[in-house]
């Protein structure tokens, strides 16, 4: 901290600049460098963890592709023996086989006559059925009406002393059907005129004195009638009056008992007349079952031979399974062997740089310890000064310092000293692997193309901001930080405020809650008090979140909130207090800087179409570096991480495969797009005198703040002058007379502009280092 001081001294007499350096700064260096040196050494150890795991795995492989040699060598002998044991079976299956197809014809033959046969006994028999069922709707009908006669309407019946002689020939009508006794012999006799049949009622009334009378009618086996026992019935059948409407005329009951002899009668008639297919037909039956047995003598002949053929089958079957087993073992050793063979030649590159890392990461664990002190000073103290105080901070203090007192950290190799020894080198390289300690290159790619300037200075402005443990304050008078910062958090909702805004504080809790980044955009030098607990992050833990408290309030604190602050002052002067609490950062525009930017300008607007196509080209090297780093990393995982014999696991075969083959296109894309982009950069370098040319200008601009205090030029001021020589300058076919005529209208255009903002006296002195610049 005292040379810090000492030199902050020197830095405001030189360039009237403040900068604080306080207790508080030094307590945030020794935070960032815990932090620092934990993230790294854990980064590291998991690293090597990954790379010894993954190199055992591959050793392991190796070792195992020799084993499954030998295992294939004998699989292969097993696989022939099987072979020739399969083909000796298969020649015995195949004699034994015509035999039993010759029986199995035979058998063929005789049922397809047994099932002629069969279909035509089975449609004489439908036929039958058929004409016995056409007499069942009769025979329903009248058992249906039956059941409506209840026992009370036989009584009445019963207890007639001289029905109506109809009833009484229907009652001997049941009698003579159901063979009931003793019955009257039919005889013919005439009454009163009219023929008729002499009855037996007295047998009638004790046939209907059994409880069970309906019942057996209902229940009445038609299979029992027969010729002897319906004769008797014709007589009365034959009578004009026996008929259903004449009986209804009497009862609905009697006429019902009609209808179930007639019904009788009818069964009885059917029967008769199906009487000589069914006799056909069983006979027809007879000889399908003298076939049938025939058949079960000549099956079981083919059974007998079957039961042999299919022992024999089953054996061949065992022996192509146990030549396919066999086989399938073979093919499988093969296959994992050859996949082994492919993985372990296709990761034979990074064997070769993983082991390389294996061993220099004892020297690089040893090493991080001055490296996290060089970084965490270079993003605790840096951040104030310019690139000039920069340089010589990490350079002479904070890295030869550090060798000084001894401590372990990354040098030059000998390589890089002896192809280029100078000090600037040097000094170069170190700036190099600090950036890249910090952060990776896809990282920095991708602020580029968020709008940050590619040149040194705004790359380092950019990991301070990100790595800082206090919140950024950026000095911004040319806003190219602030259009860095709103279009990196643009997606997460960024908002922009003053303090002097009457919705700051609601603004405030509402970023802090929701973790929105938050950017405040100071008028003055000094900022409210309301916002200490934010500066100072006192945090309070509360179950698994924090609280802070802002004007007395609690708010939910957010881990995802994110504090920027920014003034457009290009000198501000900040207390040592406010200072204390936050990193400040310098983003003022470097010459290097803004000359990069003009190059990009001037390009865009001659060659757009080159411009957006580096635009774009940027983009593609930025996200095929993320991609090789990303499957780098899964291609470490994966084998890292595999369970069991790495040989086994063809999945993981198969995706370490895929991931070096992806790996592989990327890189190719990736030499494709550097390739390309040099040869844009080339094209490009022939508009930089134009970039040059502007860039001297501006900040000769700048200068003149120096003699008078009055003149002051924005960049946007500049950018329209420079964007109108661009446009008024005279086109030219000749590029190279287009780029001098474009030099030649800026510098008179700007020369211009100073005449008429300067006073008299000043103008020599502006046209003097014009001409010297």
């Amino acid at each position: 901290p005292e040379v810090i001081g000492r030199l902050s001294l020197g830095y405001f007499h030189r360039f009237s600049r403040n900068v604080h350096v306080t207790p508080p700064t030094f307590l945030g260096f020794i935070k960032t460098f815990k932090n620092v040196y934990l993230t790294k050494h854990a980064e590291i150890n998991t690293l090597v963890a990954k790379l010894n795991l993954g190199l055992e795995k591959l050793r392991k492989a190796a070792e195992d592709v020799g084993k499954m040699k030998e295992v294939l060598h004998t699989k292969e002998q097993a696989l022939e023996q099987a072979q020739r044991v399969s083909s000796d079976l298969l020649a015995s299956i195949t004699a034994s086989t015509a035999k039993a197809e010759k029986k199995k014809a035979e058998i063929v033959t005789l049922k397809n006559q047994l099932a002629e046969n069969a279909a035509i006994v089975a449609s004489d028999h439908s036929m039958a059925e058929k004409e016995l069922e056409e007499s069942q709707p009769e025979l329903e009908r009248a058992l249906a009406q039956v059941k409506l006669i209840k026992s009370k309407d036989i009584t009445l019946l019963r207890n007639l002393k001289n029905p109506p002689d109809l009833i009484k020939r229907i009652t001997d009508a049941i009698m003579i059907v159901r063979s009931y006794g003793p019955l009257e012999p039919v005889t013919i006799i005439d009454i009163g005129g009219r023929k008729q049949i002499k009855d037996s009622w007295p047998s009638a009334q004790l046939m209907m004195v059994d409880p069970r009378f309906l019942q057996s009618l209902l229940n009445f086996d038609t299979n029992q009638l027969n010729d002897e026992t319906m004769a008797p019935l014709q007589p009365y059948a034959e009578m004009r009056d026996f008929t259903y409407e004449d009986a209804k005329r009497n009862s609905t009951n009697v006429a019902a008992l009609l209808l179930w002899v007639k019904a009788q009668q009818l069964v009885r008639k059917v029967s008769q007349e199906t009487a000589p297919k069914r006799a056909a037909l069983q006979a027809a039956e007879y000889r399908l079952r003298v076939a049938r047995k025939q058949l079960a003598v000549v099956q079981g002949e083919l059974d007998v031979q079957q039961v042999e053929l299919n022992k024999m089958k089953k054996e061949f079957d065992a022996a192509l399974q146990e030549k396919q087993r066999v086989q399938d073992e073979a093919e499988y050793t093969r296959n994992r062997m050859d996949a082994a063979n492919s993985l372990i030649k296709s990761l034979a590159e990074e064997k070769i740089r993983w082991s390389k890392q294996s061993t220099q990461f004892k020297e690089i664990l040893n090493e991080t310890v001055g490296n996290a002190l060089v970084a965490s000073a270079f993003i605790s103290y840096c951040g104030p000064f310019n690139k000039q105080m920069r340089d010589q901070l990490v350079y002479t203090h904070f890295f030869q310092e550090s060798r000084r007192l001894g401590l372990p950290l990354t040098e030059d190799t000998k390589e890089e000293r002896e192809q280029n020894p100078t000090e600037a080198a040097a000094f170069s390289n170190l700036l190099t692997r600090l950036q890249r300690f910090l952060v990776d290159d896809s990282t920095v790619g991708e602020w580029n193309l968020q709008g940050l300037p590619t040149d040194g200075l705004s790359v380092q402005n950019g990991i301070i901001t990100t790595k800082a443990e206090k919140w950024p304050v950026i000095i911004d008078p040319q806003g190219q930080g602030l259009n860095w910062i709103l279009r990196r958090e643009k997606q997460r909702g960024l908002v922009v405020t003053k303090v002097e805004d009457k919705h700051f504080v609601q603004q405030l809790e509402d970023c802090i809650t929701n973790g929105k980044p938050l950017l405040v955009e100071l008028s003055e030098e000094e900022v409210d008090p309301l916002l200490d607990p934010l500066l100072e992050k006192q945090l309070v833990k509360s179950g698994r979140t924090y609280k802070l408290f802002i004007a007395d309030k609690e708010i939910e604190y957010n881990e995802n909130f994110r504090f920027y602050m920014m003034t457009r002052q290009s000198n501000p002067h900040f207390s040592a207090e406010f200072s204390a609490k936050t990193t400040v950062i310098d983003f003022t525009v470097t010459q290097s800087g803004l000359e990069s930017q003009l190059l990009g300008y001037v390009v865009l607007k001659e060659r757009a179409q080159m411009e957006e196509q580096r635009t774009t080209l940027l983009q593609e090297i930025n996200q095929n570096q993320k991609s090789i780093m990303q499957l780098q990393d899964d291609l470490l995982e994966n084998l890292s991480k595999a369970e069991g014999n790495l040989l086994d696991n063809t999945a993981l075969i198969a995706v370490l495969a895929t991931t070096k083959k992806t790996a592989e296109e990327v890189k190719e894309k990736l030499a494709s797009a550097s390739e390309t982009e040099k040869k844009i950069n080339m094209a490009r370098e022939e508009y930089r005198p134009v970039a040059v040319r502007g860039s001297v200008l501006y900040f000769l601009l700048q200068e003149m703040n120096l003699v008078n205090h009055m003149y002051h030029t924005s960049l946007a001021q500049f950018m329209g002058i420079f964007d109108q020589s661009i446009r008024l300058a005279e086109r030219h076919q000749v590029p190279a007379k287009r780029i001098a005529n474009i030099q030649e209208h800026l510098t008179y255009a700007t020369l211009q502009y100073a005449m008429r903002g300067f006073f008299q006296k000043h103008r020599q002195v502006f046209l003097l280092l014009l001409a010297i610049k």
